[in-house]
């Protein structure tokens, strides 16, 4: 039996169970203003990952370049400064499969996952079809941005 589209609290909860274990950091929401990555720092880096059936899904993930930059140093064991624009995406990329990987789960949607993509860089999606929760690390002083939609993204 499929579910409702996960909401903030829990895609907060999804997203921070997936970092504490990946890049030792956690996330919590951020304050209910941050709706929308694009409307106060961009620009961002986003990744979509559709998620293929019988009730198609988009998970999107997105982090400006100071966030991007602390997780791919996280995933790759080296310092910030050295991380680059690739370290960057493949970091957002694999949080998008491990978080998609859990909204099919939470949803019980027995669907197959596809490849995560990488947005043009300022890339704006049409928030009105999108569930999202703006997510601040108080440690690293990093936000990152997640949504769900039953719209496929464009």
């Amino acid at each position: 039996m499929s579910m409702d589209i996960p909401g903030p609290d829990k895609l907060a909860d999804l997203v921070s169970g997936v970092t504490e274990t990946m890049f030792g950091m956690s996330f919590a929401l951020a304050p209910p203003r941050d709706t929308s990555p694009w409307n106060t720092m961009p620009p961002w880096r986003t990744v979509l990952l559709p998620i293929h059936g019988r009730r198609p899904i988009t998970v999107a993930i997105a982090a400006d370049e100071q966030g991007g930059r602390v997780l791919g140093s996280r995933m790759f064991s080296c310092d910030a400064a050295s991380v680059d624009a690739s370290m960057i995406d493949d970091s957002l990329r694999e949080l998008a499969n491990i978080v998609a990987g859990q909204v099919k789960s939470v949803m019980g949607l027995d669907q197959a996952l596809g490849l995560p993509t990488v947005g043009d860089p300022g890339q704006r999606l049409e928030m009105s079809t999108w569930r999202a929760a703006t997510l601040q690390s108080p440690a690293e002083r990093i936000v990152v941005w997640v949504a769900v939609s039953e719209t496929p993204a464009t």
